[in-house]
């Protein structure tokens, strides 16, 4: 997801948002029918950017992963009616719907820090 779809995009939300170049993923965010295309996108490429680095390190899994899978619902309902193939959105909605149901594993950062803050916890 991240190298694929996120940086690219997060680099072209920059600019667009703070440069103020015209960015076309607006226009099919807007073509959806999303009030505030702009405001939508950015969003789309935070998820695919920083969303996807939050679930690679297993920090704030689970929000992550809801905001990639809201995500990737938007593009299979795109894909779908544009006769495109689907199978790439399908995998990765797949992909963050089952992170969203299992959490971040065992040696993810929001394990890892829950196992710590127990273990000061029992401290007298």
């Amino acid at each position: 997801m991240l190298a694929l779809h996120g940086w690219a995009r997060l680099g072209r939300a920059f600019s667009y948002s703070v440069l103020g170049t015209e960015w076309p993923f607006t226009n099919l965010v807007a073509d959806l029918g999303f009030p505030m295309a702009g405001m939508f996108a950015v969003a789309s490429a935070l998820s695919e950017s920083i969303g996807a680095i939050l679930v690679g390190i297993g920090l704030f899994t689970r929000p992550a992963a809801v905001f990639l899978a809201i995500d990737m619902t938007v593009a299979l309902y795109n894909e779908m009616w544009g006769a495109d193939p689907i199978e790439l959105p399908a995998l990765y909605f797949i992909a963050a719907l089952t992170v969203v149901m299992t959490g971040p594993g065992r040696y993810g950062l929001d394990t890892i820090l829950s196992e710590r803050r127990e273990r000061k916890e029992e401290r007298p």
